[in-house]
């Protein structure tokens, strides 16, 4: 028996419409269209799609995966589109997912407004305290769609989704986050990008301790003089926590022939009982 919910009705007759209707590509495609592109031109070849999906905007979960939500009366709607060769049972996962993007959305954009963070610290800090959602009563259907893609729909009625914001992060968190990220940018060999958010640290005194051996590191390669006047002046090992901070030091102070320097990091990484990288023996003597 069909629920006499309105929202559910809704989302049965849009199912059904679907059920006979064989989809095409839109014609003009590209051969291998992304996902957003592709549910965008879905919704507007579909004039049941268009009457519910029609302002929403098409949100990019993944190349292979894109979704839109809607707010209809007392419910929200959502549509997912994601590569024939993903599962298709998981197409119920991407819908609950779908649903409560709006809410997560708006947890995104304060995280991003908050004070040194942008896009990147704040997708970090979403995965330590993201937006807690509970949903019952989901009603999902499978629909009809373009070559090479699955295709769903589901709806929820406001009465049977729950959802509570964490608490904001604390500045430390926002900083650690922001060390984090750079790490990232400098493992993956981003410096330039590295080098600048390491810098916004500098007033930090947990975290720029650590930042300056990055700092340096990179340095040693684009500005000898600059990285000397750093392990001179400024480089105190002694107030250095990070093991990472600590390899990357010893690697461009062996690399630059500072043996010394070196040897200092590799102390420092046995006082904090980490591992360092081994310096060449053909540059240093074993300790």
């Amino acid at each position: 028996m069909i629920s006499s919910r309105a929202h559910v009705q809704r989302l049965v007759r849009l199912a059904a419409a679907f059920t006979l209707l064989a989809i095409p590509l839109v014609e003009g495609a590209e051969a291998q269209p992304n996902a957003v592109n592709q549910l965008r031109r879905f919704i507007q070849a579909n004039p049941e799609l268009q009457a519910v999906f029609g302002r929403s905007s098409v949100d990019a979960v993944s190349p292979a995966r894109a979704t839109a939500s809607a707010d209809v009366g007392a419910a929200r709607h959502a549509v997912v589109l994601y590569r024939q060769a993903m599962q298709g049972s998981i197409g119920e996962q991407f819908c609950r997912v779908a649903l409560a993007a709006p809410e997560r959305m708006q947890w995104l954009a304060q995280l991003r407004a908050l004070p040194g963070s942008d896009e990147q610290v704040a997708d970090l800090l979403d995965q330590a305290r993201t937006v807690k959602t509970v949903m019952r009563q989901m009603e999902f259907h499978s629909i009809n769609a373009p070559t090479g893609w699955r295709a769903a729909v589901c709806a929820i009625s406001r009465e049977d989704y729950t959802w509570v914001f964490p608490g904001w992060p604390d500045p430390a968190s926002v900083r650690a986050a922001s060390y984090t990220v750079a790490k990232r940018l400098f493992a993956a060999g981003q410096s330039d990008d590295a080098l600048n958010r390491f810098r916004t640290l500098k007033a930090d005194p947990e975290h720029y301790p650590n930042a300056l051996l990055f700092i340096v590191a990179i340095l040693d390669e684009r500005n000898p003089p600059i990285a000397e006047a750093l392990r001179r002046d400024h480089v105190r090992l002694t107030t250095v926590t990070d093991p990472d901070a600590l390899a990357a030091y010893l690697q461009a102070s062996a690399a630059r022939g500072y043996l010394e320097d070196a040897q200092a990091a590799r102390n420092r990484c046995r006082e904090l009982a980490s591992g360092c990288p081994a310096i060449d023996s053909g540059k240093s003597s074993q300790p």
